[in-house]
């Protein structure tokens, strides 16, 4: 008693948590600062407990996966990941915080029923950064419509075909399309020409 002391430095690890100080166990009273600092007259007498306080770091990393269903239609698979940062041990929801239709996803649309099935989105932040999200779309369709070159005196009736974002094709022929005198040569899409039997991928 009345012998000032030296603390030894809080050498302690809490992942995700910075060291704030010491606290007396018997009363839990204000933290001195962390490291070597001198005290005195923590008690009267026999022993005295400290304990490591710490503060939730405002930096800890946690990922968001975004979910497409795969072209086969076998599950999903990742099309994109974010690393995002938060408080340690705070809730967070990656449907607030994420971006909606980040790159890779242009082609896909949210699905709320298989996200909310999976139950992934919301969760508190490990303060190892170990915490991971997801949330969940769906690939989208295209309708390919092949057509006469009317204006051009070819003369026969549109057909549709539909299919699935990144499916590849084989484009078919011009069958039902006529123009006296001539033969076809390909499929024009935006001043690109395709041949019939070219491979052809959705919404490249």
């Amino acid at each position: 008693y009345d012998a000032a002391i030296t603390l030894r430095e809080n050498t302690f690890v809490l992942a995700g948590y910075t060291i704030a100080g010491w606290k007396l166990v018997e009363t839990y009273g204000n933290a001195t600062n962390n490291g070597a600092v001198e005290v005195i007259n923590l008690a009267e007498s026999g022993e005295v407990t400290l304990v490591a306080q710490w503060t939730a770091n405002t930096t800890t990393s946690y990922t968001v996966l975004h979910m497409g269903n795969k072209l086969n239609g076998e599950g999903y698979e990742v099309r994109n990941t974010e690393v995002l940062a938060g408080t340690t041990d705070k809730s967070v929801n990656a449907l607030v915080t994420s971006v909606v239709y980040p790159d890779g996803l242009y082609d896909f649309t949210y699905d709320p029923v298989k996200t909310a099935a999976i139950n992934k989105t919301v969760a508190d932040i490990a303060g190892d950064g170990s915490t991971v999200l997801e949330i969940y779309y769906t690939r989208d369709s295209f309708t390919l419509t092949f057509a006469p070159d009317t204006a051009n005196g070819v003369s026969g009736t549109n057909f549709t075909e539909v299919y699935n974002f990144e499916q590849e094709i084989s484009l078919p022929g011009a069958t039902g399309f006529t123009k006296t005198g001539y033969v076809f040569a390909n499929w024009d899409l935006e001043g690109t020409g395709y041949n019939q039997g070219s491979i052809y991928t959705v919404g490249e």
